[in-house]
């Protein structure tokens, strides 16, 4: 079987690990390659790298034909930060891009797409007296609780689109919503989520004091985070299983545990000790200028019909984190 990634940054890199790890060949589609990054988490002489654009559907789709693509894992994206800066950009990358994949998907028969989507499409409906872990199929008001940003706009337009492909088209699609993402990376993340643990875990590893005086990359509330390797298992899985065993098609892809910001820095500080952490000021809201979250994302179904487990908490992804930086770059010069 031989499964096409779309995407060969902080997650597709951890995607492609795990197909190799199960003795795939996987062929990665992007852009762009970080070279000094991607090395560092995946064989190169284990992938295939083939430099195209979302958005040139026809490439695409030859792609596919040559290289005899049976599956597609689509995790390219523009983030938070970049769609943010560059709208028109983020809303082809993300909402054209997903539909070419989706399209390419429909004329060559793919037997399945899996899309990585982001909990941020329910950023709308946060409200402090929800008692209860938020399910996928939340109750949303189409104008006032729409999406804060355009990017959770193009997450959930994309999640709709696929959905219909497969309702209309028969594409056998799985979306799994992403929560705080963070992982191993060389350069600055450009996700918020990545940036924040980016901040305590970069400085700490390297004996540095973590300054925080912005902000925009606190949060008052909870943080449903989640390791990029624990999302590639989760993206593996929902590539692999049994058809039957999909019943919902979108799933909520986080720990399902909460966080506080004062987790996050005792955490820090019981991997990291003696580490210096300052803090200017704690927002009032989420971080990013979004309203907090009041209780974390419930997992129970892609547990249960994905039969995703964790293998990582906060405090062992910070250990794991940590310990890649000083393998790779002991000096700190990164």
């Amino acid at each position: 079987m031989t499964i096409l990634v779309t995407g060969a940054g902080l997650l597709g890199s951890q995607v492609a690990a795990k197909l190799v790890e199960r003795g795939e060949k996987p062929i990665l589609y992007d852009i762009v390659y970080d070279l000094e990054s991607f090395p560092t988490i995946v064989e190169m002489n284990k992938v295939t790298r083939i430099v195209g654009d979302l958005l040139d559907l026809p490439f695409l789709i030859d792609v596919i034909k040559k290289e005899k693509i049976n599956r597609i894992i689509h995790s390219a994206s523009m983030l938070f930060s970049g769609v943010r800066a560059r709208p028109y950009s983020g809303v082809m990358t993300n909402i054209i891009g997903t539909l070419n994949v989706l399209e390419a998907a429909k004329i060559t028969n793919i037997e399945r797409v899996v899309f990585t989507s982001s909990i941020i499409v329910s950023g709308g409906v946060r409200e402090l007296s929800v008692k209860t872990p938020y399910q996928e199929d939340f109750t949303l008001k189409c104008l006032s609780q729409k999406p804060p940003n355009i990017y959770g706009v193009t997450k959930l337009t994309s999640e709709y689109l696929g959905l219909l492909y497969h309702e209309l088209y028969g594409v056998d699609f799985v979306a799994l919503r992403v929560g705080g993402l963070f992982g191993p990376w060389k350069k600055t993340p450009s996700g918020v989520p990545s940036r924040v643990a980016d901040l305590f875990v970069r400085n700490a590893a390297y004996e540095k004091p973590v300054i925080i005086d912005d902000p925009f990359f606190t949060f008052s509330g909870v943080v449903d985070f989640v390791y990029s390797k624990d999302v590639a298992k989760g993206c593996v899985l929902a590539c692999f299983v049994e058809k039957e065993k999909i019943k919902s098609r979108v799933y909520n892809m986080t720990w399902g545990t909460p966080y506080t910001f004062q987790d996050i820095i005792e955490t820090t500080k019981k991997v990291f000790p003696g580490v210096e952490i300052k803090v200017r000021e704690i927002s009032k809201g989420g971080w990013a200028g979004m309203g907090a979250y009041p209780v974390p994302y419930d997992v129970s179904k892609i547990r249960n019909e994905l039969g995703f487990e964790p293998d990582f908490n906060l405090e062992t992804s910070f250990r794991d984190y940590g310990g890649w930086l000083k393998r790779h770059w002991p000096s700190g010069e990164v």
